[in-house]
């Protein structure tokens, strides 16, 4: 019975085991159930939440895409050629207009330096002369980071693929981002119709302007002898009226001389006849002809002259006509007991003179005054043709606007150089440079004439 027993209990302690075996197994059955469950929830959700970032990513990529093709839209409808180069100069986007104008495709010129790609030519004694690598606008624009420009009176030209030359307008601003220069953007227009245009002009004013000059001499002729009295005695009144008319034919006498220079500069139809030249008597001598504009201003003219200061070989008429509008002005925008100062000296290559560093040696011209000085935002203009600043206008009416224009034409056809510097309401100091060796002569139909 006890063996009985013992093997009941036996084979019910197996039953026991075997039962409690399946349960274990059907747990981990149930266990590997829910793991794979949450493991493919788990899969579900990181699956869904990447798409969730991935339509995040995709939608900006989209815009950008878009932005883009717009970007690229507007740039093949720019009439003007655009070019974009980075901080070295080199080129990394260009439209459609460059391509056409310039006869390159884009693939050729990405990666290529644009001054080495296109060669600048500036007009020089009726010649097309290169521009240095150190003087092209886009090298200071990536050296000094500031705007510039240059438009028709700059007579700058490029070279295209062809080896054709056109003149231009170019505009370059450069591309900062966080105060670092990362490049520039230049925009630039074949001007070959303005220029012919330019051309046009320009005679018409020549053959007007000679035209004029008979008539208003003859006109000075006659006032002069009736103030003289050689047609009869003329009471106060009548002098006075006369003496008015007389002044207003000197102006218009002035404007058309002016003119003519003018248009003989833009001709390139006038002469330079060197000859040996005292720069001192020759100031002297235009102070003697300013001598009542200077007591009727009541400035004082103080003269610093270099000891034995050589002569210039120089075309006399041309000098003087730097002399006379420099010193003009001057004494013209001085206040009353103001100061104009002529200083006159030899310079060497290397020093330094109002912002200026002079690269040659040779002679300098400085006419400082202390007068009303020229407005900061309209520098840049004052050299233009016809241009005035806004506080000399106020102060004297009547002025051609062409004198600055015609000591910059004369001095740089020379060979020399013409800049300044001003501060409103303090005074403005001419400087101008002129080789050691003079002028070289030029033919030319005529000759400048001074007033």
């Amino acid at each position: 019975e006890l063996l009985l027993v013992s093997q009941e209990m036996n084979s019910n302690a197996f039953l026991l085991l075997d039962e409690s075996q399946e349960k274990i197994q059907m747990l981990q059955r149930q266990i590997l159930f829910f793991s794979f469950v949450f493991l493919f929830l788990l899969l579900l959700g990181v699956l869904i939440a990447g798409f969730s970032v991935l339509k995040g990513i995709g939608q900006p990529a989209m815009e950008m895409a878009k932005a883009k093709a717009k970007t690229e839209a507007i740039l093949r409808g720019i009439g003007e050629s655009l070019v974009v180069t980075d901080e070295n100069g080199v080129i990394v986007l260009v439209n459609d207009a460059f391509e056409k104008r310039l006869g390159y495709k884009k693939h050729e010129v990405i990666g290529k330096k644009f001054v080495q790609l296109t060669p600048a030519f500036k007009c020089q004694k009726s010649k097309r002369v290169r521009v240095r690598y150190a003087d092209r606008l886009i090298t200071r624009a990536l050296k000094e980071g500031v705007e510039l420009h240059a438009n028709l009176k700059d007579c700058l030209y490029f070279k295209a693929r062809d080896k054709s030359f056109f003149p231009v307008s170019v505009k370059i601003a450069p591309i900062f981002l966080e105060k670092k220069l990362y490049g520039v953007v230049l925009v630039f227009s074949d001007i070959s119709q303005e220029k012919i245009a330019d051309q046009a002009k320009t005679e018409f004013i020549s053959l007007a302007s000679h035209q004029l000059q008979t008539p208003i001499t003859s006109a000075n002729w006659y006032l002069e002898m009736l103030m003289n009295g050689d047609v009869g005695k003329l009471s106060k009144e009548q002098k006075e009226l006369f003496m008015e008319v007389y002044k207003s034919n000197l102006h218009m006498k002035d404007l058309v001389q002016a003119l003519l220079n003018v248009s003989r500069i833009e001709l390139s139809t006038f002469m330079v006849k060197p000859q040996s030249v005292d720069l001192v008597a020759l100031v002297k001598s235009i102070l003697t002809e300013l001598k009542p504009k200077i007591k009727a201003s009541k400035v004082n003219v103080v003269q610093k002259y270099a000891k034995k200061l050589p002569p210039i070989s120089a075309d006399p008429s041309l000098i003087r006509i730097v002399f006379q509008n420099l010193l003009s002005n001057a004494i013209k925008y001085t206040s009353n007991k103001g100061n104009v100062t002529i200083d006159l000296r030899l310079t060497k290559k290397g020093q330094r003179f109002g912002g200026h560093v002079i690269e040659q040696d040779g002679f300098l011209i400085q006419i400082a005054d202390t007068g009303m000085g020229i407005p900061k935002d309209e520098q840049t203009h004052i050299f233009n043709k016809m241009y005035r600043a806004s506080n000399a206008k106020e102060r004297i009416e009547s002025g051609t606007g062409l004198g600055l224009y015609l000591v910059k034409s004369i001095v740089e056809t020379v060979g020399g150089h013409v800049w300044f510097k001003s501060k409103e309401k303090e005074g403005t100091t001419f400087f101008v440079f002129l080789l050691k060796e003079g002028m070289k002569q030029r033919e030319g139909s005529r000759p400048l004439e001074s007033f």
